[in-house]
């Protein structure tokens, strides 16, 4: 029965990296093959759960066909760390799978990083269980 466990649980753990390495080639990808714009912080969205206010902020920028866009930052903030009127730098892809991530390492790579944060105890107490039974029975 263990070892179904640990099997599912080492499974859950190579899906979970497969996944971080996919959110990681859209990253790349949109770096390498996206624009790079500078966009304004316009307002900050309210967001209130029962911990308390966080804010999103919204972005404007020009994309290449000289059209104003606006997109919703996936965070919110506690404290923000930009105010309105500042420029961020972004990049954006006209494909929709790629779309607009801000340029900053975790704007970039934050789902990539959690996932692989989430699949690496499932890799290593699943398949560390599963090369000891193989060893050991």
């Amino acid at each position: 029965m263990a070892t179904y466990l640990y099997g599912a649980a080492f499974l859950t753990g190579l899906a979970l990296a497969y996944f971080a390495l996919k959110q990681y080639q859209i990253s790349s990808r949109l770096v390498s093959t996206g624009t790079k714009v500078e966009a304004e912080v316009m307002e900050f969205l309210t967001v209130s759960d029962g911990e308390g206010d966080t804010f999103k902020p919204v972005f404007e920028f020009i994309d290449s066909t000289g059209a104003k866009r606006q997109i919703e930052s996936d965070i919110s903030y506690a404290q923000p760390s930009v105010k309105i009127g500042d420029k961020v730098s972004m990049y954006y892809h006209e494909d929709p799978a790629l779309g607009v991530k801000e340029f900053s390492y975790w704007g970039l790579y934050r789902w990539a990083i959690l996932l692989l944060v989430f699949a690496s105890p499932f890799i290593i107490i699943g398949g560390g269980y599963l090369l000891y039974a193989m060893r050991h029975n």
